[in-house]
């Protein structure tokens, strides 16, 4: 019950076990790290997002396939680059499966908590 009461005490601190699995996917396969810039837009079949690649900061237009991302989510994903129908840009098309896995903000400190050298 106090767990309960408490749910958003534990939820806010995040879960460092979350960004070790983004890590382990990351290491594991051929994909890239991003976080999601800025979602432009959400449709019935997916999402529209800018996404900035990390360490190097390219941001660049991207596609993804029946998901929902949220800004300032960390992705491990995979997919192909190619033209965008409308604007004609660079754009990351990321299909069912290619999306590997995905952290926040707090889930990331609460990793980098947990691992800090004191």
């Amino acid at each position: 019950m106090l767990r309960r009461m408490f749910a958003w005490l534990f939820h806010a601190r995040g879960d460092a076990d979350k960004w070790r699995r983004l890590l382990s996917r990351l290491s594991t396969q051929q994909a890239d790290l991003v976080v999601v810039h800025r979602v432009y837009q959400l449709a019935r079949t997916g999402t529209k997002a800018i996404i900035r690649f990390e360490p190097s900061g390219k941001h660049q237009d991207s596609w993804f396939e029946s998901r929902r991302v949220v800004r300032g989510e960390y992705l491990v994903i995979t997919g192909h680059d190619g033209v965008g129908h409308h604007h004609k840009t660079l754009c990351r098309y990321v299909e069912r499966g290619q999306l590997l896995a995905r952290a926040s903000k707090r889930d990331r400190r609460a990793y980098m908590r947990e691992n800090s050298v004191s």
